[in-house]
């Protein structure tokens, strides 16, 4: 996990993905061996959430960058995959969300996007650090969509309720 970090601050989008995939097939498979009910298992569980999580952002990260078709096409169908990849986990939905929301932004569909970002704020909240994510891109929609005012909000919100967070960092 931390070599997977480092390539993604280091900005090196595709070995970083890789990193996040393969903890998120080591963890999963390991979980599977686990028992069931059992604290090991609920801990790799979130160790693979985590990395497919992970990689779902490197890749928006290289999609962002380049704008290339293949890169958004690789981003959007990582998101895409989360919420069956990822079970019943919050983080997974969440990430799904603000990342299909991400790429809408990216395309200019700042309305569509805004719709992502407030279902993430409104019904996410056990994932509380893709809820400050999603106020983040909510705050660029609403800038894009020429609400100064909600993108205020927004920003005010993320730092008040996540300011813990890397998107609250940001946003000071």
């Amino acid at each position: 996990l931390a070599r997977a970090r480092l390539l993604d601050r280091k900005g090196e989008a595709a070995a970083s993905s890789k990193e996040y995939e393969e903890l998120g097939a080591f963890a999963g498979k390991a979980a599977a061996a686990a028992p069931a009910d059992s604290p090991l298992r609920d801990s790799l569980e979130r160790m693979m959430v985590t990395g497919l999580v992970g990689k779902a952002w490197a890749l928006y990260g290289r999609a962002e960058k380049s704008r290339a078709p293949a890169d958004l096409e690789a981003a959007k169908q990582a998101f895409d995959r989360l919420p069956s990849e990822t079970g019943t986990s919050a983080a997974g939905k969440a990430a799904s969300l603000n990342g299909q929301g991400g790429l809408l932004l990216l395309q200019g569909k700042a309305d569509e996007a805004l719709r992502k970002f407030i279902e993430v704020e409104v019904t996410m909240f056990s994932a509380p650090e893709e809820v400050a994510h999603a106020l983040w891109f909510k705050a660029q929609a609403c800038e894009k969509l020429g609400n100064q005012a909600a993108r205020d909000q927004a920003l005010k919100d993320l730092v008040q309720y996540h300011p813990w967070s890397e998107w609250a960092a940001r946003a000071r």
